[in-house]
This record gives C-alpha cells, sequence and structure tokens, in this order.
C-alpha cells in the first residue's frame, strides 16, 4: 500500500515539474516596441548623374537615409531590408538584385543606397520595409521609406542636398571605417527570394 501511495504521489510532482520548466523555456528573452517606428523625413533621394562638385561624389560615398527612430528593445537591435515595391518606371527586380549584392543595404537603422547602385536603378520609386529583430522578436515596418530615383542631381555650393539634409560626404558604420572600408553584412537577400513582377519584389533573408 506504502509503495503505491508513493507512486501516486510522485508521477503528479514529476508532471508538474516538467510542465513548469516546459513553460520556462517557452518565455522569450527581452521585449521589441516598433510602433512608432518611422524615417523623418521618408525618403531619400539618389541620381544616375551626381554632382560632381558634392563631397559624396569626390569621396565615393554611398547615399544615407536618416536613421530610423522610434524603435526600442533589448539590445542589440538588427535591421534588414524585408521587401520593395516599384512605380513610375522602377523596378523591383533590380532592387531586389543590388541588395543581394549588398549594394543597398540597411545599416544601423540607415539605408545606405552605393553611387553604383543608383546608376543601375532605374528612374522611378521604391517603397521599401524594413524587418526589425532582435533577440526572440521580430517585427516588419511596411512601406516605411521611399528611395526616389532621379537622372540629374543639382549642383548645391551650401553643402546642402537635394531633400534638405546636410551631405558631408562621409558616413561611419560604427566600426570606425568609412565609404568602401564600412561593414555592408546586414543584409542578405537569395535569388529565389525575388519576384518576377517588375512591380513588386520581397528580400528575405
Amino acid at each position: 500500500m506504502k509503495n503505491f501511495i508513493h507512486h501516486n504521489l510522485f508521477l503528479p510532482a514529476v508532471l508538474f515539474l516538467a510542465a513548469l520548466f516546459g513553460s520556462c523555456a517557452d518565455i522569450k528573452v527581452g521585449y521589441l516596441d516598433t510602433q512608432n517606428a518611422v524615417f523623418a523625413p521618408d525618403s531619400v533621394v539618389v541620381y544616375h548623374h551626381p554632382d560632381t562638385t558634392s563631397l559624396r561624389y569626390r569621396n565615393q560615398a554611398p547615399y544615407v537615409s536618416t536613421l530610423m527612430q522610434g524603435v526600442s528593445g533589448t539590445a542589440p537591435i538588427n535591421y534588414e531590408l524585408a521587401g520593395v515595391t516599384a512605380s513610375e518606371g522602377g523596378d523591383a527586380d533590380t532592387f531586389v538584385r543590388l541588395a543581394s549584392e549588398k549594394r543597398v543595404s540597411m545599416q544601423g537603422g540607415t539605408l545606405w543606397v552605393w553611387q553604383d547602385a543608383a546608376n543601375r536603378l532605374p528612374l522611378g520609386k521604391y517603397v521599401i520595409s524594413v524587418k526589425v529583430t532582435n533577440e526572440d522578436h521580430e517585427q516588419i515596418i511596411p512601406h516605411c521609406l521611399t528611395v526616389i530615383v532621379k537622372n540629374e542631381e543639382p549642383v548645391s555650393s551650401d553643402g546642402l542636398d537635394d531633400d534638405g539634409g546636410y551631405d558631408d560626404g562621409s558616413y561611419d558604420d560604427g566600426s570606425g571605417n568609412y565609404g568602401d572600408n564600412a561593414d555592408n553584412s546586414d543584409v542578405t537577400a537569395s535569388s529565389e527570394d525575388q519576384t518576377n513582377n517588375a512591380e513588386e519584389g520581397n528580400i528575405y533573408e
């Protein structure tokens, strides 16, 4: 009788502990809040023919958007291109291909477009979505930034770029490297993720 009682008490205890540890394993680490995620301004203009007097042109620096604002969470927080739609003559497939070559990429919450990529993008508009991730969390911010490809950049003598932002032609990725020495490893895109639709494409890691 004693053995029977002990056995019946032992089994529920084991099941309780198993359920307890199992539920602990499902608890997500940290947090990620992207409800107020936004680029301000929410567009960046790139050119086939840049102003040859600009510091950007002389340094062969990329076009860089403003930093995405309104994201909070447990560090490190990572940013990736998640998708793109094209209009007004743009070609989403070309954008996806340039992302796979890392000539268009997200760097610490900013979008980088290198001059050779700007030259290869057909004139038009490209609206991108961004995936924000940290440990155990991910959110996609849809249609949050527009890349506008134009032909000729106006000549400027005051150091301001076409959309009013200051351009000194040098961008640091946080590692102390500039220009082509910067780390462009944040974005990967595989060929099977590309869509044959010239008006819409997706970029996934």
